[in-house]
C-alpha cells in the first residue's frame, strides 16, 4: 500500500497548477476548506494555533485526524478510549425517530442508557474513519480516455474508471472500504480509504425542546439556543473487526480521541474544524449559479413546502404517521430553509452578477493570449450554452425525476417494471426476486406508517405538475385521461395493487413467481411509459453532464493562469481543514451579533409555541441559579452558543470547533442565515457558523441528565 507520506508528494506535485502557495496577499486568513495535503503550506502559528501540521495530521502516525469520523453524512469525534462519539442531536435524529414509538418517544423525551447494556442500536448510522488516500487520476483518466471525445461517453467511462478503481483497492484492502472521490472535475480523482464501523448505538440524546429549541423558526438563524448535540458508542467484533450488532461485540478502541476544554473561549480566540463538508460550487461559472437561483432551488422549495405541510396535516391527526414522518419533515425543512438562505443571499450581494464581471474580465484577457490553449477561450462560453439548456427544461426535468421520490406507490411500480425489465424470462428466477422482494417489503412497510391520504396528494400533484409539461414528455395513459384525471385517478387507486402499501406486500408474498403478471396493472403500465421517458431524459442528462466534465477543467485552468492564486478543491466530502476565529458580525445595516448566548436567553425565548418549549426541568434550574461547575457572568448564567468565521457547509454538522492547542470546545452545527449562500462563495463580512458550546453540553450532562458516569467517561469529573 502506498504510504501517505508518497501520496501526499504526488499529491502535491500534481496539483501544483491548481494549488498555489498561499500568500496573504492572495486569499483571507481565514477562508478555504483545506485538504490534509496542503496543511503544511499553512502558517499555523500565524493563524493562532499552537500545534504544528504534524499533530492535526502525520501520516502513519497518531494526529487528531484519527479522533475524526465521518457519520452518515454528518461529522463526529471519539471523546473516549471506549469509542464513545458526539455528534449533532440533528445527525443523530433519523436513528432516535427509528427507535422511537408512541409507547417510547425518545424524539420528545430523549434516550440516555446509564449502563452499556442499555445502548440500543442506532438504526441506519455507520462510522467512516479515514485511514490513508492517494491520487488515482492517471487510472481514472487514462489512455482509453483520453481518445474518447463524445462528453456522455466520457463522462461514462470515468464513472466506470472509478468504480474499477475502487473494486482494485477494495480488493486489495481487504477489511477496508474504498472510494474515489472528485477533486477537480475530469483533472483529478483520489482514492480515500476508510475503515468502517456497522456496530453503531445510542449513548445520550437530550429530549427535544433542548436538542431542537426553536426548531425550524431558529434553524439557520442567530441568535440560537439549541443544544444540538448526542452521543454515540461504535462497537466491533472481539477481535476488532468491524461486524453488524451482536450483544458479543465490544466498545471500540480509537487510536485517538479529542481532550475536552471546560475553560471557554472568547472574542477573537483562535479556533479550527476539522470535518467532511459535503458539497460546494465555488469554481463554477455565472450560467451555473443563475440555473440554481431561477429555476432548481426554487423548484426545490416549492415542492419541499408543500411536502412538509401536508406531512405535519396528517401526522396532526395520526401520532404514528407524525413519528414516522418526523426525521423526512426535518430534513426538508433544513433544505428549503437553507435554500431560502441561498437565494436572499444571491441577490443581497448580487453574486450573479459579480460572477460575470468577473468572467468579463477573463474572457478579455484570454482574447489578448494568442499562445494559450484554444481550450480555454470557448470553455465558459460553452459551460454557459450547457447550463443555459438546463435552465430552460429545469421544470420538466425536475418533476419528472421527484416523482418516483414522493409516490411511494409509483415508486413500488417504477421499481418492479425496472427489475422486470433487467430480467430474462426464467419464471424460477423471478420467482426468487419475488421471494427476495416480499421479505424487503415486509420489513420496511408497516401499517403503523401507512398513509394512502399521503398516497393521493403525492400522485395528484405530480400528475397535475407533468400535464404541463410539453406532450412528448408526457407518458400516454397519463395523456389520455387529462379530460378526467379524477375518474382515472380513483380507478388507479381502486384497481393497482401498487397502491395500498400492506394489501401489495401480501399478495406478494402469497403470489410468488405468479406475482410478475401485471400487464393489467394500470400504474404499472404507467411505470413502463414513465421508464422509456426516463431513458431520454438520462441520455440527455449525461450528454450535459459529460460536457460539464470535459470543460470544467479547460476552465480550471485558464482561471489560474490568469490569476494565480490559492485554488482548492470544492467539498465534497472528504475531510477537510477550516480555521478562523470566534467573532461577532453585522448582517444587515443597523444590526449586530454578539458571538456568544447563554441559557438566559432560551429562557427569554419561550412564547408557548411547540418550537419555543422550554423543558420545565431547565427553568427549574436556572431560577436555582444551579450551574455548578459552567457558570459565566459572574455565575448568573450558562454558555450555550457561539460563533465564528469559519468556512463551513452541510457534512460539517457535528464537526468539533476545537481551540489553539486542539481541545474541544464545541460542536458545529449550523450557519447563520446570510452564510447559507457558503456553497458558492465565502466572505468574513457575512459568513459565520454556530457551534454548541461544550460547556452547557457537559451542564445538561450534568443537570439535566443526571449522568456521572458518561462526565466521568469524558474525562471531566
Amino acid at each position: 500500500m502506498t504510504s501517505i507520506r508518497t501520496y501526499l508528494l504526488s499529491f502535491g506535485l500534481l496539483l501544483s497548477g491548481f494549488l498555489a502557495q498561499a500568500t496573504a496577499s492572495s486569499a483571507r486568513p481565514d477562508e478555504g476548506m483545506y485538504p490534509l495535503s496542503e496543511l503544511k503550506k499553512l502558517d499555523l502559528k500565524a493563524l493562532g494555533l499552537r500545534l504544528s501540521a504534524d499533530e492535526l495530521f502525520k501520516p502513519g502516525g497518531n494526529s487528531l485526524l484519527n479522533a475524526l469520523v465521518q457519520i452518515s453524512g454528518c461529522t463526529g469525534s471519539f471523546v473516549s478510549p471506549d469509542g464513545l462519539i458526539i455528534t449533532n442531536h440533528h445527525c443523530a435524529f433519523s436513528a432516535v425517530a427509528a427507535a422511537s414509538s408512541v409507547a417510547n418517544d425518545y424524539i420528545k423525551n430523549g434516550f440516555l442508557a446509564r449502563k452499556r447494556e442499555e445502548e440500543i442500536i442506532a438504526k441506519g448510522l455507520t462510522v467512516k474513519i479515514t485511514l490513508t488516500y492517494e491520487d488515482v487520476s492517471a487510472r481514472v483518466l487514462n489512455e482509453q480516455l483520453r481518445k474518447t471525445s463524445d462528453p456522455a461517453a466520457r463522462l461514462a467511462m470515468i464513472r466506470q474508471n472509478m468504480k474499477q478503481v475502487e473494486r482494485e483497492e477494495n480488493k486489495k484492502n481487504p477489511g477496508l472500504e474504498c472510494e474515489v472521490s472528485e477533486m477537480f472535475p475530469g483533472k483529478v480523482y483520489v482514492v480515500f480509504r476508510y475503515q468502517t464501523i456497522q456496530d453503531i448505538r445510542m449513548v445520550y440524546v437530550p429530549q427535544r425542546t433542548i436538542g431542537e429549541f426553536g426548531g425550524e423558526s431558529d434553524n439557520w438563524v442567530w441568535p440560537r439556543h439549541t443544544g444540538d448535540f448526542s452521543f454515540v458508542r461504535a462497537y466491533v467484533s472481539k477481535d476488532g473487526k468491524s461486524a453488524p450488532y451482536s450483544a458479543d461485540n465490544v466498545p471500540f478502541k480509537p487510536s485517538r480521541f479529542l481532550k475536552i476544554n471546560t475553560g471557554g473561549v472568547k472574542e477573537n480566540d483562535a479556533a479550527f474544524i476539522l470535518g467532511y463538508p459535503g458539497r460546494t460550487f465555488r469554481h463554477y461559472p455565472a450560467s451555473f449559479l443563475r440555473y440554481q437561483n431561477e429555476q432548481f432551488m426554487p423548484l426545490t422549495v416549492e415542492l419541499y413546502d408543500w411536502a412538509i405541510a401536508n406531512m405535519k396535516a396528517l401526522g396532526a391527526e395520526n401520532k404514528a404517521l407524525d413519528i414516522a414522518y418526523a426525521s423526512r419533515i426535518k430534513s426538508l425543512a433544513n433544505v428549503t430553509k437553507n435554500y431560502k438562505g441561498k437565494l436572499q443571499g444571491m441577490k443581497r450581494i448580487g453574486l450573479i452578477q459579480r460572477k460575470e464581471e468577473e468572467e468579463a474580465v477573463l474572457t478579455q484577457w484570454l482574447a489578448t493570449q494568442p499562445q494559450t490553449d484554444p481550450g480555454w477561450k470557448t470553455a465558459l462560453p460553452e459551460l454557459n450554452q450547457v447550463y443555459n439548456d438546463m435552465s430552460a427544461t429545469a421544470a420538466r426535468d425536475f418533476w419528472l425525476s421527484q416523482f418516483p421520490t414522493f409516490s411511494p406507490a409509483f415508486s413500488r411500480a417504477v421499481n418492479f417494471r425496472a427489475i422486470l425489465k433487467s430480467l430474462p424470462d426464467d419464471k424460477n428466477l423471478r420467482t426468487k426476486i419475488a421471494d427476495s422482494l416480499s421479505q424487503v417489503y415486509a420489513k420496511s412497510i408497516g401499517t403503523d406508517n401507512y398513509s394512502m391520504d399521503w398516497e393521493k396528494r403525492a400522485f395528484e400533484l405530480f400528475c397535475n405538475k407533468i400535464l404541463s409539461l410539453p406532450t412528448e414528455w408526457i407518458p400516454a395513459s397519463l395523456q389520455a385521461a387529462k379530460t378526467d384525471l379524477s375518474k382515472w385517478q380513483a380507478k388507479l387507486y381502486k384497481q393497482s395493487k401498487f397502491f395500498n402499501a400492506i394489501t401489495f406486500k401480501n399478495w406478494l408474498m402469497e403470489e410468488k413467481g405468479d406475482a410478475f403478471n401485471l400487464k393489467k396493472d394500470l400504474l404499472f403500465s404507467l411505470a413502463d411509459e414513465y421508464l422509456a421517458i426516463n431513458e431520454r431524459l438520462n441520455a440527455e442528462r449525461n450528454r450535459r453532464n459529460g460536457r460539464i466534465t470535459s470543460l470544467m477543467p479547460a476552465l480550471l485552468d485558464a482561471k489560474m493562469a490568469f490569476k494565480p492564486t490559492t485554488f482548492l478543491p470544492d467539498a465534497n466530502s472528504t475531510l477537510r481543514f477550516t480555521h478562523g476565529r470566534i467573532r461577532a458580525y453585522q448582517p444587515a445595516d443597523g444590526q449586530t451579533h454578539l458571538p456568544f448566548t447563554h441559557l438566559s436567553g432560551m429562557l427569554e425565548k419561550e412564547d408557548g409555541s411547540e418550537d419555543f418549549e422550554v423543558l420545565p426541568e431547565l427553568k427549574t434550574l436556572f431560577n436555582n441559579r444551579d450551574f455548578g461547575s459552567w457558570a459565566v457572568k459572574e455565575g448568573k448564567d450558562v454558555p450555550l452558543a457561539f460563533l465564528y468565521n469559519m468556512d463551513t457547509t452541510g457534512g460539517n454538522s457535528g464537526s468539533p470547533v476545537m481551540n489553539a492547542d486542539g481541545d474541544l470546545i464545541g460542536l458545529n452545527y449550523d450557519r447563520a442565515f446570510t452564510a447559507t449562500i457558503n456553497d458558492y462563495a465565502w466572505n468574513e463580512s457575512y459568513s459565520r457558523s454556530i457551534g454548541c458550546d461544550i460547556r452547557f453540553i457537559l451542564w445538561t450532562i450534568e443537570k439535566v441528565a443526571k449522568a456521572p458516569h458518561l462526565l466521568q467517561e469524558l474525562g471531566v469529573k
